[in-house]
């Protein structure tokens, strides 16, 4: 269960507590306050919830930013010789899943990482990392940094205070396979674009569209 709470967090767009102004037009989030760019050009936009301000979409960078606990070092891709920190492209899933996402929504899935690349760490020092109580910028770009455990719980906080379910409210509304029992259709209340990318097992993308 440990394993799979890391996983699933690592797939979430990431925290961030500052970053530079930029223009949001170009995305078509309606929610969207601001964007930031990492080391490699890409851009995300921000959207605020309460007090904190998030990513909206997955990470893409293949290497940390300048200001990152390993600055400036690249993240080898997934490889059967690969015991190292690595990243995983959501695109080369298998799973039927797939047919459930339109490419808008795969270009929003990102890169998967395990949790010693998404931390910025050493496989032995992520083993550390577990608990989530300290700030790490890891894969973010300048300005932002992983959640921490206090900061998920801010953010359940004040989408409970509204008196909408956290997960309902954080999905997009299109894209997600609507098989279990008791899944409800995201309502994307604050334009976060939770997608449904999976997570990586072994090297293999599993349950894409869940």
């Amino acid at each position: 269960m440990k394993n799979f709470y890391l996983n699933t967090l690592i797939i979430l767009s990431l925290l961030g507590i500052t970053s530079c102004k930029n223009t949001a037009e170009e995305f078509e989030n309606p929610f969207a306050v601001e964007t930031v760019k990492d080391c490699e050009g890409n851009i995300y936009p921000v959207v605020k919830i309460g007090e904190q301000y998030w990513m909206a979409e997955n990470m893409k960078a293949t290497k940390y930013d300048s200001e990152s606990e390993r600055a400036g070092e690249t993240i080898p891709q997934f490889s059967e010789k690969t015991y190292l920190p690595f990243y995983l492209s959501v695109d080369t899933t298998t799973s039927e899943y797939v047919d459930f996402l339109t490419e808008k929504e795969m270009k929003k899935m990102g890169l998967l990482y395990n949790w010693a690349a998404a931390v910025g760490a050493t496989n032995e020092e992520a083993e550390n990392l577990t608990d989530f109580t300290e700030q790490r910028q890891g894969i973010c770009p300048n300005g932002f940094h992983i959640p921490t455990k206090e900061e998920w719980e801010q953010l359940d906080a004040f989408i409970a205070q509204d008196g909408k379910n956290v997960g309902t409210a954080l999905r997009t509304i299109e894209g997600w396979d609507e098989e279990p029992v008791g899944f409800f259709r995201g309502t994307n209340d604050y334009g976060f674009d939770a997608v449904p990318a999976a997570y990586s097992d072994a090297g293999e993308n599993v349950f894409v569209g869940y």
